[in-house]
């Protein structure tokens, strides 16, 4: 299987992940490598050296020029504790190391995947109940063993994280679409009330900044404009318009947004990994995105609304083929079992 080169669509640079990079390149470029090291500190360190992450040994042999990291946003309902969250938003950012180019892959929270449960048995079930049975870890194995990828790295943060950084920074500025005004409100009311602050109401669609609790919510949309899919387009923009706010701060104030986002998130980054890639930030660029699954059947399935791919097979061919430059790409047999029992349960079939 051989790599077809892709020129860069542009040359825009960006951060491994908006919320923790902020933080952590302000301290850095503000007072150097012992700050920095102190502010590193304050993330949720977890340690996976000896976590199973069920990669294919072809599968790391065929992606042995890319680096893929989780980022993961819960919908932790205690703001002091991640275990027993699903994961709202799941992005993968695949970096060529050769390169720095990124491609940014988001995955609906509903697509219909193999996945382990709390006693260790695999079955069907929603991507997002991963986060559920095993947190980082049981996630990262299950788009492993589903999309035939390599991640051993994940951030995760909940939504207090984004509203806590957004208010930071004095809000961020998106466009509201007229779709999305009434699921903005609804989810807002819940979020300020599991974050533990009021939510002000948005009146208007258009072009506007919202505060910290406004923009957690409007990351959380999904039943409006494009329903799962499109969430983690928000949670992009929302990510975007925060980098963007950032870099008119000045340090003392970015240093103080260091020490309010960073414990709110967890990632099993060490402080080698995250020192290494700030020190590849200027060479990272950002070429494209992907939304998986491409081709799927959304419906009703043993009680509960899925996002069927039709089939997994093809959509893993597919994301190889966009994301890796792998044109005649051959699924791995783990992919080709769990794509056939998808369809048997399922009787979603290709057209």
């Amino acid at each position: 299987m051989g790599r077809t080169k892709k020129k860069s669509k542009g040359k825009k640079t960006i951060f491994w992940i908006a919320v923790l990079s902020i933080s952590i390149v302000a301290a850095f470029v503000a007072t150097g490598l012992i700050y920095a090291n102190k502010m590193i500190d304050k993330v949720d360190y977890e340690e996976t050296k000896n976590a199973e992450w069920d990669i294919d040994d072809q599968v790391a042999e065929d992606l042995s020029d890319y680096r893929q990291i989780a980022i993961l946003g819960v919908d932790a309902r205690s703001m002091f504790t991640y275990e027993g969250s699903r994961s709202d938003a799941i992005l993968v950012l695949s970096i060529n190391k050769k390169t720095g180019e990124i491609k940014m892959i988001s995955v609906m929270r509903d697509t219909y995947l193999e996945i382990y449960n709390q006693q260790g048995e695999r079955y069907l079930d929603k991507i997002t109940n991963a986060h559920a049975f095993g947190g980082g870890v049981e996630t990262c194995r299950s788009l492993n063993r589903n999309l035939d990828l390599n991640i051993r790295e994940y951030a995760i943060f909940n939504w207090k994280a984004v509203a806590d950084a957004v208010d930071a920074l004095g809000g961020v500025t998106v466009e509201v679409k007229e779709n999305e005004l009434y699921d903005l409100n609804k989810y807002g009311t819940q979020t300020g009330e599991v974050v533990g602050r009021s939510y002000t109401y948005v009146s208007a669609a258009g072009i506007q900044t919202l505060d910290g609790i406004q923009a957690a919510s409007y990351c959380r949309i999904r039943k409006t404009s494009g329903g799962d899919s499109q969430r983690a387009e928000r949670m992009k923009k929302v990510l975007e318009a925060m980098f963007k706010e950032a870099k008119q701060m000045n340090l003392t104030e970015l240093n103080e947004i260091a020490k309010t986002t960073l414990p709110g998130i967890r990632t099993n980054l060490d402080n080698a990994a995250i020192f290494g890639l700030i020190a590849d930030i200027g060479s990272f660029q950002l070429n494209g995105s992907i939304s998986l699954p491409y081709e799927y059947k959304g419906g009703m399935f043993h009680g509960g609304w899925y996002a069927v791919p039709k089939t997994l097979e093809s959509n893993v061919i597919q994301l190889h083929k966009d994301a890796f430059g792998l044109a005649e790409y051959q699924v791995s047999e783990t992919v080709l079992t769990i794509s056939t029992r998808i369809q048997e349960d399922t009787g979603v079939m290709p057209e």
